[in-house]
């Protein structure tokens, strides 16, 4: 029961049901945080999985360090 609150975390309302203050949020922005995290887990599993693939003539960071020395 960490999450306890009586104001709503993310506008600042104050909360009515019992629900509500042990999950810190009002329904409405429970909805909204709950996307959000979903939305964010989502884009980062999108950049994990996501190669970057060479352009045709681009030079590597070795290839740079090799002619320098």
């Amino acid at each position: 029961m960490d999450n306890y609150s009586i104001v709503c975390k993310r506008c600042g309302r104050k909360l009515k049901s019992e629900e509500s203050r042990s999950r810190g949020y009002g329904s409405y922005c429970y909805r909204k945080v709950a996307k959000d995290k979903k939305r964010d887990a989502e884009q980062k599993d999108k950049e994990d999985i996501e190669e970057i693939e060479p352009i045709d003539g681009q030079l590597d960071i070795e290839d740079i360090l090799y002619e320098v020395s």
